[in-house]
């Protein structure tokens, strides 16, 4: 995700757990009529809403809206485990020192009233600890997994046990069983983790209802061979309409591969990713450009750091380079693509170190990769062939793959999954055995140590 200067990140995240207190604490006169849960229900759908919204207006915003969706759990730097671990802890500790007011306002609120205990004050208590809960977490995994993890560990441990400690290990042992098997899922399948985990939660909590009502049903058996029939029948649905659908798709998708086909034969460019238009013009010397480059607008910085790698003047590197710490995506992505233009030796460390900080976004990742590659440095091939494999975007996987194929000298695959999967085999192949002492050749644009296929 998109960094944010410390103060700012500070300020948005306590303007943050103070809206997410509000949402649940205005409610609580409420509770006993049930208005709360709804009120959650159509706050998370508008806020949802004005996300996409916002999200329309910003060239990375699919990616940040995925993010805050999904969640980036797999690229957590250290920083945030040790700030989340800091978090948890002194609130699990608060919890734990404060237990038995907070248990008799939640499970008899009007006996702890009666007994004198400022309700009011346990309950802003409860929801501030909450919503910092829920705002450092949903950094990390993103909103369906919180709300997953938050829900439905407390709905399986609510009908096995009854008591508040089984409740609690039934709970934890369901969160890390579907965490432990959503993680293998998503390695296996080469699916996001945050979803996958919540898709395991929901076959558990499915299955721990088919169990349930079955214990809970004066005639077990019937009940169960009611569940059975019903998955068979649904079941036999699912495989009914895959094939319907895999039936009437299948012409064109054909047409879709041939027509992907024709377009790699003929050598025309990949599908670009680009930004927005600048705010206002830039100006036409490069000390103007330079200026730009300090604009408060993003895509005017972007812009500038552009047309400053169309100058070919070795000058501008130490103002593209410190532009490749700048917090705006498109303007790190266009510093990379102008630093790879000039093609210059010298800006090998500064993309080295940009490509190895943590958490960039995954075009910014493909940018100063392919950028890298063309300064010289060897780390830039390696980090196309992983984004090839690895990542998250199907479009960014193709131009990796792509970009590092040309670099290495050999042709494109055909318009397959399975001779894309081949292509990166055998690249990964070549590489490994050639990288050491691969050369980058300026005069044809790509690594010399093999033979071109």
């Amino acid at each position: 995700m998109k960094k944010i200067p410390h103060r700012k990140e500070l300020l948005v995240f306590l303007a943050v757990v103070a809206f997410t207190w509000l949402s649940f604490a205005r409610d609580l006169s409420h509770w006993n009529h049930g208005n709360v849960w709804s009120r959650i229900g159509l706050t998370f759908a508008v806020a949802s809403a004005g996300a996409i919204l916002l999200s329309a207006e910003n060239p990375h915003g699919a990616e940040h809206l995925r993010d805050i969706m999904a969640g980036s759990i797999l690229v957590v730097s250290s920083k945030e485990v040790i700030q989340a671990a800091l978090f948890y802890g002194a609130i699990g500790v608060f919890h734990w020192v404060f237990r038995r007011p907070l248990l008799e306002v939640s499970f008899d609120r009007e006996g702890a009233e009666r007994r004198g205990l400022r309700v009011r004050w346990w309950d802003f208590l409860f929801y501030l600890s909450f919503a910092v809960v829920i705002t450092s977490s949903v950094r990390i995994a993103g909103v369906l997994l919180v709300f997953i993890l938050l829900i439905a560990p407390a709905v399986c441990g609510a009908m096995f046990a009854t008591g508040v400690r089984a409740r609690l290990l039934v709970g934890w042992g369901c969160g890390i069983l579907a965490t432990i098997g959503g993680l293998i899922l998503s390695y296996g399948m080469d699916w996001p983790p945050a979803p996958a985990i919540s898709c395991i939660f929901a076959a558990i909590l499915i299955g721990s209802g088919v169990v349930f009502s079955v214990r809970r049903s004066p005639r077990p058996a019937l009940a169960l061979a009611r569940f059975a029939g019903g998955a068979v029948a649904l079941c036999a649905i699912g495989f009914g309409l895959t094939a319907f659908l895999r039936a009437g798709r299948a012409p064109h998708e054909l047409a879709e591969q041939e027509a992907l086909a024709a377009e790699q034969a003929a050598a025309e460019p990949a599908p670009e990713h680009s930004h927005g238009n600048p705010e206002h013009g830039l100006g036409g010397s490069r000390q103007d450009l330079l200026s730009a480059l300090a604009d408060e607008h993003d895509n005017v910085r972007a812009s500038a750091a552009e047309q400053l790698g169309k100058l070919g003047d070795p000058a501008v590197l130490p103002p593209l380079t410190k532009a490749l710490q700048d917090p705006s995506d498109a303007v790190k992505e266009k510093a990379a693509e102008a630093l790879g233009s000039l093609g210059r030796a010298d800006s090998v460390p500064a993309l080295e170190a940009a490509l190895a900080q943590p958490g960039q976004d995954e075009w910014v990742q493909l940018r100063q990769a392919v950028a890298l590659v063309r300064c010289g440095g060897q780390k830039g091939m390696a980090a196309l062939i992983g984004l090839a494999k690895d990542a998250d975007a199907q479009l960014v996987r193709s131009q990796a793959l792509q970009q590092a194929l040309a670099f290495a000298g050999q042709e494109p695959p055909a318009a397959t999954e399975g001779a894309a999967q081949q292509a990166l085999q055998q690249l990964q192949t070549w590489w490994a055995a050639n990288g050491a002492q691969a050369r980058w050749d300026v005069a044809t644009a790509r690594f010399t140590g093999a033979p071109s296929r």
